[in-house]
């Protein structure tokens, strides 16, 4: 965080909502068995209409906080916008009602600028790992992977970190 630009700390705090208490259905692959990379599922966010993008903007905001919430259709609802601005910084609500394709851009911005910013530079380092990683669980039986994983794992237990 320390090496990230001042106006992309502003636009992670601001949309905190989004990724604080639980994470957005449009942050998830549709499927667990279709791997899905960082670009391609932000471009399917970019391309959302700008009323499905509002909803899952705001969802986050009132879905869960009651029985029946709804799909999209509950945005028309004047209780659902009462909670959304009460949970939301009053300009950024008031954008996401009225310009929802522009609060769906500074998203858009936002994710790929702190991919880039924080994460593209260790992702080209672990990414490999992590593929063969998955072809070495997809050789193996689940219960001879598992006690092969922890045969491996390290502890400092000084730092109380595995270190591999």
């Amino acid at each position: 965080m320390r090496s990230l630009s001042p106006a992309l700390k502003r636009e992670i705090r601001a949309f905190g909502f989004l990724y604080s208490s639980i994470t957005c259905d449009f942050m998830l692959p549709e499927r667990a068995d279709a791997p899905q990379s960082f670009d391609d599922a932000l471009a399917g966010f970019a391309a959302m209409p700008a009323d499905r993008a509002q909803y899952e903007l705001a969802r986050p905001t009132f879905f869960y906080l009651e029985e029946d919430a709804g799909g999209p259709e509950s945005m028309a609802r004047q209780e659902v916008w009462t909670k959304i601005r009460r949970q939301l910084d009053p300009a950024l609500a008031q954008q996401l009602h009225d310009e929802p394709a522009t609060v769906q851009a500074r998203v858009v911005e936002m994710l790929a600028a702190y991919w880039e910013q924080s994460f593209a530079e260790e992702w080209k380092r672990l990414e490999p790992i992590l593929a063969e990683e998955v072809e070495r669980a997809h050789a193996l039986d689940p219960i001879d992977l598992l006690g092969a994983v922890r045969a491996e794992l390290e502890v400092d237990p000084a730092q109380r970190l595995l270190t591999r």
